[in-house]
């Protein structure tokens, strides 16, 4: 970041292009170095790696967390394979309160590395 503005390792301004994956847990075919590769040949430079926390098949419910784990680790490496960002999007939707599985979160978090989470707007709206 600079100036507010994101930049590249030359402090070039950065636009980010790109698509989201829907859920990891429904979707998983999708998170493959080919259709990352894809992505990039229409002109993406980012992809967004959404991982549900509570809907059928979340992280903090029901789902999986091996298996999504290891999609989103799957995922960033595809990502860097193209040269591309990643955002690693802990969705929060239904649960009501965006802090319900923060403790989860930062666990998750940390074991996976840094990562850029976005909380929908309305949920900040909902903390104001």
């Amino acid at each position: 970041m600079e100036g507010g503005k994101l930049v590249d390792q030359n402090n070039n301004e950065v636009r980010l292009r790109g698509v989201s994956t829907h859920g990891l847990a429904w979707y998983p075919q999708y998170v493959t170095n080919d259709c990352f590769a894809t992505l990039k040949s229409f002109g993406a430079n980012v992809v967004r790696l959404a991982m549900y926390t509570y809907e059928s098949g979340g992280y903090c419910t029901d789902g999986d967390r091996q298996q999504l784990e290891t999609l989103v680790q799957n995922g960033v490496q595809y990502a860097l394979n193209n040269d591309m960002y990643v955002i690693i999007d802990w969705h929060v939707l239904n649960e009501g309160n965006p802090n319900r599985y923060s403790d989860v979160a930062k666990t998750f978090f940390c074991q996976n590395g840094t990562a850029v989470c976005l909380i929908q707007q309305r949920d900040l709206r909902d903390l104001q």
